[in-house]
């Protein structure tokens, strides 16, 4: 037990110190007072341990409530590719559908009482902290992960994006840039549960392109290294390394190189 709670107060203050230091990635600009830390995370990156996944969440919570700032995970439902057509629409439940796929920490968050989910029926996402109310309210069926998604918000409050022993494949914010090209598109279905009553909607979006993350991601820390803060983190496996980055260089720059290779 004196490891796990060494290990929790590790992690705590190593959360708070990044928090407190992320203000080196904003230059001249003054960084929000309150900020929104949306969190990638692979358990895996971590030395097996009793309760992981429990430890290294309320050590994230506990940071972002010393803060002030509103943590945020991707609790993308666990179904059939959306992409790919089924013969029965997926039914979505904010409360009970599951996102084990996206990692045991979101799934464990999304569970926590008090947490907020969005409604999208497959790219949800859940939040706590100050802003939670407001950054779930709306989610579009047809704005999965575009503009007018929690992840647009993000963007628009200048949010700050932690990987955590995650490859840049995980950084969803990167599908803002998806966002930008609609001449390829997809249609899905799905039926959602509001108040207690089944409601189908069917909708078009952007196709999704996470293959070309890896290499975006490793132009940008190549290219920009004063945007991103990167180490080791307290129980961590040798070769796992935490990045956290502001949203807006890491998007802008995915804008910029997609122009550059002609995706846009």
């Amino acid at each position: 037990m004196g490891e796990l709670v060494a290990f929790f107060n590790n992690l705590t203050d190593f959360f708070s110190s990044l928090l407190s230091s992320s203000s080196l990635l904003f230059d001249a600009e003054p960084p929000p007072k309150k900020p929104y830390l949306l969190v990638h995370s692979s358990l895996s990156s971590f030395h097996p341990m009793p309760m992981a996944a429990a430890t290294v969440l309320e050590a994230l919570r506990r940071s972002c409530k010393k803060k002030d700032a509103t943590l945020v995970m991707p609790t993308f439902s666990d179904t059939p590719d959306p992409a790919q057509p089924f013969a029965v629409p997926f039914v979505y439940n904010k409360r009970d559908t599951t996102c084990r796929a996206m990692g045991a920490l979101p799934e464990l968050f999304r569970k926590t009482a008090g947490i907020k989910r969005s409604n999208h029926p497959f790219y949800s996402f859940c939040a706590e902290g100050y802003g939670a109310k407001k950054l779930m309210s709306s989610h579009p069926c047809r704005q999965g992960l575009g503009p007018q998604s929690p992840l647009g918000s993000l963007y628009a409050k200048d949010a700050l994006i932690l990987m955590l022993g995650c490859s840049w494949e995980s950084c969803t914010a990167f599908h803002l840039a998806d966002w930008m090209d609609h001449t390829d598109t997809l249609t899905y279905t799905a039926i959602s549960s509001h108040f207690g009553l089944p409601c189908r909607s069917v909708w078009q979006e952007p196709v999704l392109h996470q293959e070309r993350f890896a290499h975006i991601g490793q132009d940008f820390e190549e290219h920009k290294s004063d945007n991103i803060i990167k180490g080791t983190f307290p129980g961590a496996k040798p070769e796992a390394l935490f990045r956290l980055v502001r949203m807006r260089s890491a998007v802008d720059f995915c804008v910029d190189r997609y122009r550059d290779l002609g995706y846009l």
